[in-house]
């Protein structure tokens, strides 16, 4: 089994779940495939989370994360929930940077629009 980038990219097409993650600092620059599952339901309400998103496609987004200039490279994934439909998986998106924002006081460091009337 190939387990390459751009392989692990290919073999999530089309997926029909969605992944709730975080990014989480590390002390040293990740590599493309640093993405890890934890079970517990709070691990986005950890110090270190830097964001919180939903994505049907965990290691695509990963590697855009790592990419954008206004993130770190320094940083991992964890994801800690899933959602079988679209609309579930944003309203568990948007729960859990309300549950962030209750316990620290605002959205993570690189979390945009958690604190504007603004749409999805």
């Amino acid at each position: 089994m190939n387990y390459t980038k751009r392989a692990n990219i290919q073999s999530c097409k089309a997926n029909d779940k969605g992944y709730i993650y975080a990014l989480v600092d590390l002390d040293e620059p990740s590599k493309w495939d640093m993405i890890s599952y934890d079970d517990n339901k709070e691990a986005h309400l950890k110090e270190n989370v830097r964001y919180i998103g939903v994505t049907s496609n965990p290691v695509e987004r990963f590697c855009d994360h790592r990419c954008d200039k206004t993130k770190s490279k320094q940083i991992g994934m964890v994801i800690f929930d899933e959602a079988k439909h679209p609309a579930e998986g944003k309203a568990k998106e948007g729960t859990a940077i309300w549950q962030y924002i209750q316990k620290y006081g605002k959205g993570p460091k690189y979390q945009k629009g958690d604190d504007t009337w603004a749409g999805a």
